[in-house]
């Protein structure tokens, strides 16, 4: 199996104080980046914590994030991280965006009893 791994990526809807460049397009034009190199290997990708950098986003970034997500071809799977989790607690784990990209099957969410999905 073929799988890209990239991790830490903090989806934000505004851009960091020092940061001059549209932000938001820089997040994404780099997440279409690894989609596509994905995509020209064939292999599923790997989200190995912090796809966002809070646990919930605006729904016009949520509806960008989808359709971008939706442009690889094969399983993408999400790991949360800390920065994803309300509390930093996977307890809290539907409380927040990753669940409804999962509940949309955008993603595949892992949890502690999901990671066999990678076999």
């Amino acid at each position: 199996m073929k799988l890209v791994i990239m991790n830490d990526i903090y989806i934000r809807p505004t851009a960091p104080i020092n940061r001059k460049d549209d932000y938001v397009e820089a997040q994404f034009r780099k997440l279409r980046q690894m989609i596509d190199y994905s995509n020209s290997l064939g292999a599923r990708m790997l989200i190995g914590g912090d796809l966002l950098d809070k646990p919930t986003v605006p729904y016009w970034l949520l509806n960008r994030l989808i359709a971008e997500l939706r442009r690889h071809d094969r399983e993408i799977y999400v790991i949360p991280g800390n920065h994803c989790l309300r509390g930093h607690s996977l307890e809290c784990i539907d409380e927040g965006t990753l669940r409804t990209l999962s509940e949309s099957g955008t993603i595949n969410l892992l949890t502690d009893t999901s990671y066999r999905l990678l076999g």
